[in-house]
């Protein structure tokens, strides 16, 4: 989690929006790595939502990580849950949703 987080402040500190949008990603799959679905649907909701807004669509090569960490939380969850966390993210800034919520689940 440590090497994630570092990676998203290094990303946020050379202002690449797209650096950003796939340090979120990777905070999420450390999310879930750690038994924190609803964290990482939200992050992912974030980076999509990010993603989105500067018309960066996710690489094709990196597509599959992003689906093996949805697909993850979305076991863990439920569909229904998964999608209510997703959402609350693509409402919130990529630093609102990595600094702004502090072990949600």
């Amino acid at each position: 989690m440590r090497l994630h987080r570092a990676g998203y402040v290094a990303a946020r500190a050379i202002g690449d929006p797209r650096a950003v949008a796939l340090a979120v990603e990777g905070l999420a799959g450390a999310e879930a790595c750690a038994g924190r679905a609803g964290r990482a649907a939200t992050l992912l909701g974030a980076a999509s939502a990010l993603r989105r807004s500067i018309g960066a669509p996710l690489p094709p090569g990196e597509r599959g990580d992003v689906d093996r960490i949805a697909t993850a939380a979305r076991v863990t969850l439920g569909d229904e849950a998964f999608r209510a966390a997703f959402t609350r993210g693509t409402g919130l800034d990529a630093h609102a949703a990595v600094d702004g919520e502090p072990g949600s689940a």
